[in-house]
């Protein structure tokens, strides 16, 4: 993931995740789109365990991502909280965490399970 973040321009600043999911946290290149980024990382990424054989099963990635930006005020805390996976959640678990987030969101009138459509407001 590192690597291929270099290979966009895009500077990774930590890494971090659980068996479930995965977290990013990096200066995005302005000329290179989220949809763009996210492809390329997790294509690589499942290629690569698949042709290592580092599950036993095919690996593939969920369909979709969540992106946020962060303004450079938080971009402390926001490492600490990626570097502090383990402990997080074994407070709470991801599921909950994004049972909480969908809701959240929702009432913005967004689905996470579905492509955005930001035309709607």
């Amino acid at each position: 993931m590192y690597g291929q973040l270099k290979k966009m321009d895009c500077e990774p600043l930590i890494i971090n995740g659980m068996a479930n999911h995965v977290h990013l946290l990096f200066l995005a290149n302005y000329k290179v789109s989220m949809a763009d980024i996210a492809k390329q990382v997790k294509g690589s990424t499942s290629h690569w365990i698949n042709t290592n054989n580092i599950v036993r099963d095919k690996f593939g990635w969920t369909d979709g991502i969540y992106s946020q930006s962060v303004s450079e005020s938080v971009v402390d805390g926001v490492k600490q909280y990626i570097a502090n996976q383990k402990t997080h959640h074994a407070k709470r678990t991801f599921a909950k965490e994004w049972e909480e987030l969908e809701n959240e969101l929702r009432c913005a009138d967004f689905d996470l399970r579905q492509p955005w459509d930001l035309s709607r407001g």
